[in-house]
Order: C-alpha cells, then structure tokens, then sequence
C-alpha cells in the first residue's frame, strides 16, 4: 500500500438534495423524499421528520426536463400525502409516549394544537389500523393542569359529569 493511498479519507455520501429547511441530503440519508403539493399544512412537515424537497430546488430542477425526470422517476420523489403527514404525527406522538418527560421539550402546546387541529380537518382520511394507533399515542393539552398529557381513557370523560354524579 503507498503512503499516497494510506491517507486518501473516504469521501461522506454526497448531497445533492436541497430540503425545505436549506439543508442538503440524499437518497442514501433519507429513505422517503417528498414535494410538498397536498392542501397547506398549518405546521412545518419538517418536525415530522419528513423529509420534504424544497419548493425553489424543485422549481430550478423542473426547468431542465432530463433533471425533472430524473428526480422524479429515478430517486423516485413523490408528493406527500395527507394520509403520509397523519401517519408521521402518529409516529411523533408515539416515539413522544416512550420518551416520556424526559423529552417533553420537543412536544410543547403549540405542536400538539396543530397536530390536533390538522388531524380534525384529515381524520376521515384515517384507516382502522390508524385510528387505534392514533388512540394509542396521542397528546393532548390539559388546560385544567397547564401541559400537555398522554390521551387516556379518562382524559376523554368530561369532568362535569363526575361533578354530578
């Protein structure tokens, strides 16, 4: 072995990809890469860690017909679906319930109100399988006690009723 190629460094997997948030990545980072074409969503998709493809990458890609057909056909870009964006907030919600309060910094009010308010305008969207899963992970806001909380059984009975019993 020469001295030459004892200090080659081996490359990092190029980048090639520019997301949504400016940063760059590939096919070989991300499994699934997305454009964004579905109704507006009131949230960054991003937090979902979906990764979703730039609008004026795209743009300048989809000027050249060889490199539109490429993104799109050979490193298989897709659009994201609303029924992909419910399935990553059930996944949030989930990975949020193992985690515990040990990370309750990252699934504040705010993200748990705009998962909830895009899951009310989606959730005819939602397979069987989905809506358990969904039961099974979500976070809700307890006003009464001022953070946010795992769903239970008894989170979904109203308290004026135990009041009168």
């Amino acid at each position: 072995m020469s001295e030459n190629s004892a200090s080659v460094k081996k490359a990092k997997k190029p980048s090639y990809l520019q997301l949504a948030d400016l940063t760059w990545t590939s096919r070989e980072t991300f499994r699934d890469i997305y454009l964004l074409f579905t109704s507006p969503v009131d949230f960054e998709v991003e937090t979902l860690d979906i990764a979703v493809l730039g609008d004026d990458f795209y743009r300048e890609i989809s000027k050249n017909e060889l490199a539109h057909i490429f993104v799109l056909r050979t490193l298989k870009i897709g659009t994201l679906s609303a029924v992909q964006i419910l399935r990553a907030i059930i996944e949030y919600h989930r990975k949020a319930r193992e985690l515990g309060r040990s990370q309750k910094t990252w699934l504040d009010a705010k993200t748990c109100v705009d998962h909830a308010s895009y899951l009310l305008r989606t959730q005819h969207l939602l397979g069987k399988s989905d809506r358990q899963n969904l039961r099974d992970s979500f976070h809700v806001v307890d006003l009464h006690l001022g953070r946010v909380v795992a769903v239970s059984q008894n989170v979904l009975k109203d308290r004026d009723q135990d009041n009168h019993s």
